[in-house]
């Protein structure tokens, strides 16, 4: 085991005050915490990823809350304490570098690099650099109840500004005109986000050391987050959040957090149900499903996306270009066709090459959530993975910075579960603060 000096919050080096770098666990001793500063930006940060597409500069795409904090985020980690910050990553980072080395590397062999592939691998550099910070950052153990508060109330945020009219909205299709959608997502997208502010709520209301006022509004704010749900009419949405809540009940360790989970897993699906039928365009959209096999034409393009990899299985089609065959195949000539599927995508771009890295990245990740349901987080690690597995079966993910929060919080809870169950003779119990 490696042992590293790291610095103290002044930013200075200290000798005697160590901690132990590992694959697995950072020790906190009573000389080295982590920075203030570094924690609550950190909180800041995720809190702001629901209004990254909120953009301050007048349509100029220049800064969102989400870059300017990730920015600070950044420098503050660089500057005042890296050797915590930027210590060993998890597995499934090496996963995804792999992944995205094979997508830059296949863009490169393509007639045009274009600036689709370019925004794309810029993106994933971004979220490979929020996964390595933020699985850092969770081992610490001081924020999982953190960044659960700070993701139940922003995605509120989200859903109080969509319902007053706030926030630019992004419906496409006119079968599409009443169903919710703002602040750059789509319908999908928001479900998305809304599932995982519930999984966040339920697991401040039922979790442990977490104050009273705050389980009142996991009360209030989860059945709200519900409500928004059925108003995006996304059977995806939806699906994705049935999923995830049922992991979230019965994946949990013990009796007692089964019963738990349970019972608050039933008082959510009644008052779903509840607003479910009382919605004619959600109920429509699922007799549609039942009646016609109707799936917004999905069938049609893992189909087609099934075609393309059996055509060139090794390699892929390359970035970008597998978007614009897609939608050739589909008589969209000249535009770009999204898969609708994270696996679909890792496999018509990169082929086998790249897609093997990507799905050992989710493997990994979920493993590490299974692995730490028993840990201070709970089951919610590995149901929030869950989450951002089932939605990327129906929509892209991965481009997205939940989808590697949820992968950083599950690696954490598993590096923490494998530290525990190691002799105690290698270090002292890790010290949470916040």
């Amino acid at each position: 085991m490696n042992e590293s000096v790291l610095t103290t919050t002044d930013g200075a080096l200290d000798d005697d005050a160590s901690i132990l770098c590992t694959g697995e666990w950072i020790e906190e001793t009573p000389s080295v915490v982590l920075s203030p500063l570094l924690r609550q930006l950190f909180v800041l940060f995720v809190f702001s990823i629901p209004l990254e597409f909120l953009d301050l500069t007048g349509g100029l795409h220049l800064f969102t809350p989400a870059k300017l904090i990730g920015m600070l985020l950044s420098a503050a980690a660089v500057l005042l304490q890296p050797k915590i910050c930027f210590a060993r990553p998890p597995r499934a980072f090496w996963w995804f570098s792999g992944y995205l080395f094979v997508y830059s590397l296949r863009g490169l062999f393509q007639e045009e690099l274009g600036e689709d592939t370019m925004g794309v691998i810029i993106t994933l550099v971004q979220c490979l650099a929020v996964l390595w910070l933020s699985f850092n950052l969770f081992r610490f153990g001081f924020a999982e109840r953190a960044v659960l508060i700070a993701m139940m109330l922003s995605t509120f945020l989200v859903a109080v500004l969509t319902q007053l009219g706030i926030g630019a909205k992004d419906i496409g299709g006119n079968s599409a005109i009443s169903r919710e959608a703002g602040f750059g997502y789509d319908p999908n997208h928001l479900a998305y986000l809304y599932t995982m502010g519930i999984l966040a709520g339920l697991e401040i209301i039922g979790g442990k050391s977490v104050a009273f006022y705050w389980r009142l509004i996991g009360f209030a704010i989860v059945p709200l987050l519900s409500i928004k749900i059925v108003a995006t009419s996304s059977r995806g949405g939806m699906i994705c959040l049935a999923i995830s809540v049922l992991v979230y009940c019965f994946a949990a360790r013990g009796m007692a957090a089964k019963m738990k989970g349970i019972v608050l897993g039933g008082m959510l699906a009644a008052t779903f149900a509840f607003v479910l039928f009382r919605s004619d365009l959600a109920l429509d959209r699922w007799k549609l499903v039942f009646a016609e096999g109707n799936i917004a034409g999905r069938d049609v393009i893992y189909q087609d996306c099934i075609d393309l990899i059996l055509e060139k299985p090794l390699a892929g089609w390359g970035p970008t270009i597998h978007c614009y065959e897609l939608a050739k195949r589909e008589a969209y000539p000249g535009i770009s066709r999204d898969t609708h599927n994270d696996i679909l995508w890792a496999l018509t771009a990169t082929g086998l090459a790249g897609g093997i890295f990507f799905v050992g990245g989710l493997g990994w990740s979920l493993k590490a959530g299974w692995q730490g349901r028993a840990g201070r987080a709970g089951a919610v690690p590995l149901a929030l993975m869950v989450a951002s597995l089932v939605f990327g079966m129906t929509c892209t993910a991965h481009k997205r910075k939940p989808f590697w929060i949820a992968a950083a919080m599950a690696s954490a809870a598993g590096a923490m579960a494998a530290r525990q169950n190691q002799p105690k003779e290698i270090g002292l119990p890790a010290r949470c603060r916040f």
